[in-house]
């Protein structure tokens, strides 16, 4: 990836009192790490900051040309499918220079599964630790 290229990853937030966005915050600093690009940021499409537009400016003012938006999403719902292309729509409209990307939500991807059997098998042996 080039170090011109941003990316936000975008979760779609909270009402909820005490919500948090640290662990898309981690998640952003694994990525960024692996990728070697110091461009990785992390928003909220709904409810907490940073917001979409607040990320992107941030991005636009560190001096990236192309921002990939990656919906931190597990279903095609209407926020991947309408909402996130419509705000994708209004910041192309604020940096027309700028080239904005929406990447594939996470989807049915295999991983996700193994990291939900790994929580399954997680509880199983803590019950199985407390039956001792």
């Amino acid at each position: 990836m080039k170090p011109e290229t941003g990316v936000v990853i975008l979760s779609h937030g909270s009402r909820g009192p005490g919500a948090s966005l640290a662990d898309l915050e981690a998640i952003s600093k694994i990525s960024a790490a692996r990728l070697g690009n110091k461009h990785i940021a992390y928003a909220a499409l709904q409810f907490a900051h940073p917001t979409l537009s607040e990320a992107c400016a941030n991005l636009v003012e560190k001096g990236v040309r192309r921002i990939v938006v990656v919906p931190f999403f597990l279903s095609t719902g209407t926020h991947v499918a309408k909402d996130i292309p419509a705000e994708i729509a209004q910041l192309q409209a604020v940096y027309p220079e700028i080239e904005f990307r929406q990447a594939r939500h996470l989807g049915s991807d295999a991983r996700l599964a193994e990291i939900l059997l790994e929580r399954v098998e997680e509880v199983c042996q803590n019950d199985e630790r407390r039956a001792l």
